[in-house]
This record gives structure tokens, C-alpha cells and sequence, in this order.
């Protein structure tokens, strides 16, 4: 992995030529390996024998690398949103939250949360059914509940 972060392909006419054998778009600036290999287009075995490395590797090593290296970004997202959700999750809903006011949150999970009346956000991610979208709306529409923003708003 270390190897595939660090190793630079540089934009030369050598490396842009091979590029193309595979219908990849030519480089303009360096790139690492693992940015390489998120081309959909590339493979790992096709990186490897442009830029070989000493290490004699597993195909299954091989096949992990190449996994972690297309999904990275994916991985990346989820980290950030299960960030998000640790920060929130002790955020306390009040017993009297008018789920009814919560625009757009489905019929079936404004009903759950009226009748579970859950105490926090981190029990609504506890409840069969809701969704990440449906914990970020009511974590949206509770900071806005707490601002006073939501008072005077008619019932959805």
C-alpha cells in the first residue's frame, strides 16, 4: 500500500502512450499509484508491471489492493458520515418535538418516532426502519427546533 501511495507516474509521453493502450485519459501532473489504479480503467497487475516493485505479492493481496484502492473515496465518505453521526448521537430530543412539523420525513417514520418517542439521536438509529437521510433530517430539524425557528410554523 505504502509503495502505491508514495510511487509518483510522472506525465511523460512513455507514460501517457500506455495510458492510452488501456482508453485512459493522459496525465498533465504526477499522480500516485493509488490515485491511478481509482481509474476505472486500470488494474493492478497493468500498474505493477509499468512500475514493479521488488516484493514478490499474493494475487489475493493483489486483488485486496486494488479493492481498497477503487473504493477509497466511498470509505472515505462513510468515515466522515459516521463522524457525523458519533457527534450527534447523544444530542437529546425533547418528549414534546413536533415530528409533525419535520418536512419531509416519511409517513412511516414520523409515526415510529411519535410513538417510541426516542431520547436521543442515537436511539433513532436504533430503530428498524430509519434511514441515515431520516436521522440527518431530524438532527437538522431539531437544531433548528432548539434555535426557535420551527415555533409558529404551521403542521405539516
Amino acid at each position: 500500500r505504502r509503495f502505491l501511495d508514495v510511487t509518483r507516474a510522472k506525465p511523460t509521453e512513455e507514460i501517457n502512450q500506455w495510458l492510452s493502450t488501456f482508453g485512459s485519459t493522459a496525465l498533465k501532473d504526477s499522480l500516485t499509484l493509488s490515485a491511478l489504479l481509482r481509474r476505472p480503467e486500470m488494474k493492478i497487475e497493468a500498474v505493477l508491471a509499468q512500475f514493479p516493485i521488488e516484493d514478490e505479492l499474493s494475487s489475493d493481496l493483489l486483488c485486496a489492493l486494488e479493492t481498497e484502492a477503487k473504493f477509497s473515496g466511498y470509505l472515505e465518505r462513510q468515515e466522515d458520515e459516521i463522524k457525523k453521526l458519533k457527534k450527534i448521537e447523544d444530542e437529546l430530543i425533547p418528549l414534546d418535538f413536533p415530528y409533525d412539523r419535520v418536512h419531509g420525513l416519511r409517513i412511516e417514520a414520523r409515526e415510529k418516532l411519535k410513538s417510541l418517542k426516542p431520547h436521543s439521536i442515537g436511539q433513532v438509529t436504533r430503530i428498524p426502519g430509519m434511514t441515515p437521510a431520516t436521522v440527518s433530517l431530524l438532527a437538522v430539524f431539531l437544531k433548528r427546533y432548539r434555535s426557535g425557528s420551527l415555533v409558529g410554523q404551521p403542521s405539516a
